[in-house]
């Protein structure tokens, strides 16, 4: 009973009043006392139903805030790699060979380990390798989430995002 009395003052603090905050305590609350009764289920049930469909929504917006200040941020910051993001754009239509010894001599990765030599890339033309292989390898060299961003700064971060878009999509054409 106190749960279904929680959604219903969590819908009138939401549609009537207008204070959201204290509708999201009461949602939550009320989910916390449905999941005490765990043999029970209450999904059938319309204030179940609105209580979860209404913190949802809430959640849905708290993250579009956020990747809204996100993309603010990363697009401020590609306005100051414009330069080494056009180069690289001019890189991608070349050949895979220049492309991916652009990418390593102009922006080598932060970790000494991750390396991509010409003989590499000479073993790949010979077919000793495969260009397959190398484009995944560099990939995961340059993937944003394998970036510290505390570390590296976020610049790092967002020039590593547009390589790993660039490598990507070069080895998409591979297949």
């Amino acid at each position: 009973m106190e749960a279904i009395a929680l959604s219903r003052l969590g819908r009138i603090y939401n549609k009537v009043l207008k204070l959201r905050f204290r509708a999201k305590e009461c949602f939550k609350r009320c989910i916390q006392l449905v999941s005490t009764l765990s043999p029970r289920t209450f999904y059938s049930e319309e204030w179940y139903q609105d209580c979860t469909t209404t913190l949802e929504m809430y959640q849905q917006e708290v993250l579009m805030a956020d990747e809204v200040l996100k993309q603010d941020k990363y697009a401020k910051i590609k306005e100051e790699l414009n330069y080494e993001l056009g180069e690289l754009e001019k890189y991608k239509e070349k050949d895979k060979e220049d492309c991916l010894l652009f990418v390593y001599k102009t922006h080598p990765p932060k970790n000494s380990k991750h390396r991509i030599t010409p003989a590499d890339v000479k073993e790949a033309k010979e077919g000793k390798k495969s260009f397959k292989k190398l484009f995944q390898t560099a990939v995961t060299h340059y993937h944003p989430d394998r970036v510290d961003e505390s570390q590296h700064g976020i610049q790092w971060k967002v020039l590593c995002e547009e390589i790993t878009k660039v490598l990507t999509e070069r080895y998409e054409r591979m297949k």
